[in-house]
């Protein structure tokens, strides 16, 4: 693998190799990186060449992972090296053209060590990679790990946390794996065990014991194994981490392919004309011809004054241009109706032909409320050209609502009065949530709904938010925390007694 792949690039074009069209080498074209030693990894990013930077060096930008391009492989799959055998890790298979992204990332559950990692390319011809990146993410980590010495009790299995943390796995390392283990564990200090439902994680088999995996995370202070009788736990290690954030999108403010009409898209200039025509296309059937130009700033145009745009935000507007014939270097203005250009958000120059369409593509703010009007013209040029597929969009940021597991606050003790039948108890349940820059998201309030897990009193009940027991024995209540369409769930068993 080329240095130029893992120099922490994203941009600059890198690998561009044709193994298909020059060697007529077997499927699949294997590229390697080898570590200098062992690391932790779970996830692998794959970058491909954007459209931009292939055109004109240079002229490329940060990649996201709603970035499109022509120039990204269809198919392959990625692998890591384990020191003795190659393991899949995940795989893009048979992207259509017009869906392949700049951006792609393979992840695992969990991390795992690596001495190297490879790609597999299924292709006819071309690779194009900008970087590659094999790293262990935020989304797990060690939090604590304890050898049979440093449990706090030797008999009862047990891990006294230094603060509540977040837990989404359990390693164990055995002597005779098994998989009936009792697992409890409790919010608080002073909380009791809460038993974890069986259908709460999926158990793996490993080659010195067991990994428990949690399919939501736990918010732990202190947790109980029980093994099967005549099993020894001989080292306990847990995972956990908050949740990763996912990435911002993009929406769509402005799209005009001319297949059906030419709306939104005007020309700019006396003589200018703009016309929907067959023949000539990047998609479907139509394009848009500028043609009977008098002067290089003759242009089609795009009223973005009429989408409404946030002076704040920062959009990107993209099209595939061709030239009539010969070559020319196209532009974008942002302008006010005198065609008065906004210096701050003119765009670089980008050379398009007549024997093929070039991809363009445009970041800019409206930084003056009179500058209404995006124009894509020439340089010192007035022959005829098309256009097709404009695109404007606008960046969606991502939603940064980590939720904590909810807590229910009241004492794990209920007493029933000698004198009376029943006793109910309000539960108090409390979780928290970060700032989010999506509308509304701040103001949202968390709801709480509770239900009883396990009920070994057989006397108890819950409506809304109201506990009712009526017999002494202990009781398991699940507490789901609810907000923006995120979801959390913890369990806090009670001890029932009459006084």
């Amino acid at each position: 693998m080329p240095n130029s792949v893992i120099d922490g690039n994203r941009i600059t074009k890198a690998l561009e190799t044709g193994p298909g069209g020059n060697t007529g080498t077997a499927y699949p074209y294997t590229f390697t990186m080898e570590f200098s030693e062992a690391r932790l990894i779970d996830t692998v990013n794959i970058i491909s060449l954007q459209e931009t930077e292939a055109t004109a060096a240079g002229t490329g930008t940060a990649p996201d992972t709603a970035m499109i391009t022509t120039r990204a492989q269809a198919t392959y799959e990625v692998s890591y090296f384990d020191g003795e055998k190659w393991i899949p890790m995940g795989a893009i298979k048979n992207v259509p053209e017009a869906e392949r992204k700049v951006f792609n990332t393979i992840a695992i559950d969990s991390p795992v060590e690596a001495t190297k990692v490879k790609v597999d390319v299924y292709t006819s011809h071309w690779v194009r990679f900008v970087e590659l990146e094999a790293i262990q993410s935020m989304k797990s980590s060690v939090v604590e790990d304890f050898t049979k010495s440093k449990l706090v009790s030797d008999e009862n299995n047990e891990i006294i946390l230094t603060k509540p943390c977040e837990i989404n796995k359990i390693n164990l390392k055995l002597t005779g794996a098994d998989n009936t283990y009792k697992f409890e564990y409790a919010q608080q200090p002073t909380d009791l065990y809460a038993e974890i439902p069986s259908d709460y994680y999926v158990v793996r088999s490993v080659e010195d014991g067991i990994n428990v995996i949690f399919k939501e995370s736990i918010e732990a202070a202190k947790i109980r194994i029980t093994p099967p009788e005549g099993k020894d736990i001989e080292e306990i290690e847990l995972w956990g981490g908050l949740p990763e954030q996912l990435p911002g999108s993009v929406e769509e403010e402005f799209y005009q392919g001319f297949e059906t009409n030419t709306a939104g898209v005007d020309r700019w200039g006396n003589a200018v004309n703009i016309t929907a025509v067959t023949g000539e296309k990047y998609k479907g059937d139509k394009s848009l011809q500028v043609s009977n130009r008098e002067n290089d700033w003759d242009a089609a145009a795009v009223n973005i004054g009429s989408l409404g745009v946030d002076a704040k935000l920062e959009y990107t507007f993209s099209c595939y241009i061709k030239s009539k014939s010969g070559a020319m270097n196209m532009q974008i203005k942002v302008c006010n109706g005198d065609g008065e250009d906004q210096t701050e958000a003119t765009g670089s120059s980008v050379p398009a032909n007549s024997d093929g369409w070039t991809y363009l593509e445009y970041k800019f703010k409206v930084l003056n409320p009179n500058y209404q009007t995006l124009k894509i013209q020439t340089l010192n040029n007035k022959d005829d050209y098309y256009i097709d597929e404009i695109k404007i969009t606008k960046p969606v940021p991502p939603c940064t609502c980590y939720l904590s597991a909810p807590h229910i606050k009241n004492s794990p003790q209920i007493n029933i009065p000698a004198a009376a039948a029943d006793k109910t108890i309000t539960l108090q349940a409390e979780a928290t949530k970060m700032n989010c820059e999506v509308d509304g998201h701040n103001e949202a309030s968390i709801e709480y709904t509770y239900e009883i897990i396990e009920d070994k009193s057989d006397g108890a009940s819950v409506k809304d938010n109201q506990l009712k027991v009526s017999k002494e024995g202990t009781i398991i209540v699940k507490v789901t925390a609810t907000v923006n369409g995120l979801t959390r769930s913890s369990l806090k068993a009670f001890k029932i007694e009459k006084q």
